[in-house]
């Protein structure tokens, strides 16, 4: 007898548990328990193996609807597909956040720096694990990653960071066949206009910011951090990122040759000339541990966030509210072009990554890059200190953690 709606309301509880089989679809039934509970369920034989596999339960689905999806299983169980596998392995496909784990720990961690791979750890965990960790890899489609950077169009250079930390990874996915090959969610998704923004600063200004820094480190009721002062002096007269700068250890520092090695850029590792400017910083800085811009821990780095803070406070006394930070490389590399130098010069003077291959060549470091950064650490200086050039030495504070 084929099952009807009234006929499975009908159906009364056993000792054990029953089956009502349809005649209308082979293998489709409706299971009840002694308890009274009622599903749908489908019986099926592949590879010589008799398989039963709930469907949903009565309360959850019409009889119309469950015939319609027994129908379909049963289709592909004649070209050999086992349903029930099938399902399974879904239940157990590897999702966003497990896809996230295995990006930090297989290639953000051992292929790129430190500082990239912290930063990919904090937009996954902010952005990307919220959003999308509990959901399957292979089931993420472009409305998916389209609605997340949407959302976050109030951001729009944050965004496009998210979206290609994304791209990567589903990028990963396939290779780790994880999703069908060209299927990378991200790939159409456009991204938003960033606006340019080469903001560098005039004599004038560099003058204010010099008289700025000097009044929050002689701040008697609030003197600033002096090593988050030092940090901002140095990214003065190398042109080099804040975080760069940060990272800075006395063993790399050769006051002696006039050199500094970095051993971990955004273009590798590198030695950088020091312009006698930021010889004088770093010869009378006191050294209380293996950093050079130490934090509470002497031998670990000042958090940004404490130089970030000093920052603000220099560019408000210096009436420069629009400034930040990476303004300073930005006015490093237009001084530098000023002087008449080429490109290749100025990028290199700042370690930019769109010249990284010249970092192959023998020699790359030679003396007119090193002519040039003393020429303008020189003329920083001068503009800073108000046209004396004369150079501020850090004066230790009783606290590094203000």
């Amino acid at each position: 007898m084929a099952l009807t709606e009234k006929r499975i309301r009908d159906l009364k509880p056993r000792d054990r548990n029953h089956i009502e089989w349809d005649d209308e679809i082979v293998g489709l039934g409706v299971r009840i328990t002694p308890a009274g509970a009622k599903a749908y369920v489908l019986n099926y034989r592949i590879n010589g193996r008799s398989r039963r596999m709930t469907l949903a339960k009565v309360s959850e689905m019409k009889l119309a609807d469950a015939r319609s999806l027994a129908a379909e299983y049963m289709t592909q169980v004649r070209r050999g597909t086992d349903p029930m596998a099938d399902r399974e392995g879904r239940r157990t496909a590897p999702t966003v956040a497990d896809l996230c784990d295995r990006y930090l720990d297989e290639h953000a961690k051992p292929k790129k720096s430190a500082r990239s791979a912290r930063e990919d750890e904090r937009q996954i965990a902010k952005y990307l694990r919220p959003a999308l960790g509990n959901r399957k890899v292979a089931d993420i489609d472009f409305e998916d990653i389209e609605r997340l950077h949407r959302k976050m169009k109030a951001t729009p250079y944050q965004a496009n960071r998210v979206l290609a930390l994304a791209s990567k990874m589903f990028q990963l996915a396939e290779k780790w066949k994880l999703r069908p090959p060209h299927t990378n969610p991200c790939r159409l998704v456009e991204r938003f206009k960033e606006a340019s923004r080469e903001r560098y600063f005039s004599p004038q200004e560099l003058k204010a910011i010099g008289a700025a820094l000097v009044a929050v480190e002689e701040d008697e009721k609030r003197p600033a951090n002096p090593f988050a002062v030092l940090a901002l002096r140095l990214a003065m007269f190398l042109g080099l990122r804040i975080g760069e700068v940060a990272s800075l250890r006395w063993e790399n520092v050769d006051l002696e040759s006039g050199t500094l090695r970095l051993p971990e850029t955004k273009t590798g590792a590198r030695t950088h000339t020091l312009p006698s400017p930021a010889q004088a910083l770093l010869a009378t800085a006191p050294r209380l541990g293996e950093c050079v811009i130490p934090g509470r821990d002497p031998n670990a780095p000042l958090n940004h966030k404490a130089i970030h803070k000093v920052w603000d406070r220099v560019r408000k006394l210096a009436k420069l509210e629009d400034a930040r930070i990476h303004d300073i490389r930005h006015t490093v590399a237009t001084m530098a072009a000023e002087t008449g130098a080429g490109a290749h010069l100025v990028r290199d003077l700042i370690g930019h990554k769109t010249l990284a291959m010249a970092n192959l060549y023998v020699g790359r470091m030679n003396e007119p890059v090193r002519d040039l950064r003393e020429k303008v650490a020189g003329a920083i200086d001068a503009a800073m200190s108000g046209g004396t050039g004369h150079v501020i030495q850090i004066v230790p504070a009783p606290s590094v953690n203000k």
